[in-house]
């Protein structure tokens, strides 16, 4: 990879999911999360001004953000997901947003049961799949959860592929300066390196930089392949 310049994964990971969740002013002026979860804006019934923050949070059902987590240190992937959640829920006032993650104990049980029934996950994960279509809805069934669904997740979301290209733009103003989106890949599905090559195929469009492509880890075109 000789000649590439590494924009820090943490960009995507960690400044931007903050500016996310702080709300990135977009040409529609609105937060970025809110465009990010359509769902929980769409349908809301409107309220009287007589009426307190605490009857709005009761009328829209609560989403839960859940997250693989840590294996290894389950504790501390936990407390960063349950700020990020702390952060979101800022910009959601009419919703409880609460946190999991997959690899802490009990942790999904715990958000079900202070939930209640009906609630909603949001899986911040970068594909859908096997995880989100059938893993999630197990544990959720585990975790003994009456009525609740599991909405699309964070990767496949378009305005999350519409602020990686404002990122590009920003970082890289030229137009001969060449991208490579880093991703994981998956040897057993398709899905992840689809939404890789989607998010490539957006910043080529919203850009016109003269070469955009994603290249994996675990699955060809590998990092160390491309030159």
């Amino acid at each position: 990879m000789g000649g590439w310049r590494g924009v820090q994964s943490g960009e995507l990971a960690l400044r931007d999911l903050s500016r996310c969740a702080r709300g990135y002013a977009g040409a529609s002026g609105g937060s970025i999360w809110a465009k990010m979860m359509p769902e929980v804006r769409s349908g809301l019934p409107l309220f009287g001004s007589d009426l307190d923050m605490h009857h709005m949070k009761d009328a829209v059902p609560p989403v839960v953000i859940l997250a693989h987590g840590q294996p290894s240190d389950p504790a501390r992937a936990a407390a960063e997901l349950a700020g990020f959640a702390a952060r979101v829920a800022e910009y959601l006032p009419d919703r409880r947003v609460l946190a999991a993650t997959l690899a802490q104990a009990g942790a999904l049980t715990e958000a079900v049961a202070a939930a209640g029934a009906g609630g909603e996950v949001f899986p911040l994960f970068m594909a859908g799949g096997w995880f989100t279509r059938i893993h999630i809805p197990k544990r959720l069934a585990e975790a003994g959860a009456v009525g609740w669904r599991v909405l699309e997740p964070f990767g496949c979301d378009p305005a999350l592929h519409d602020l990686a290209a404002t990122i590009v733009a920003e970082a890289l103003p030229s137009p001969s300066a060449q991208v490579l989106v880093a991703a994981h890949g998956s040897s057993k599905s398709p899905a992840p390196a689809n939404i890789a090559h989607h998010v490539a195929k957006v910043i080529r469009a919203k850009t016109a930089l003269s070469r955009v492509e994603a290249a994996f880890i675990e699955q060809a075109p590998t990092l160390a392949s491309v030159q």
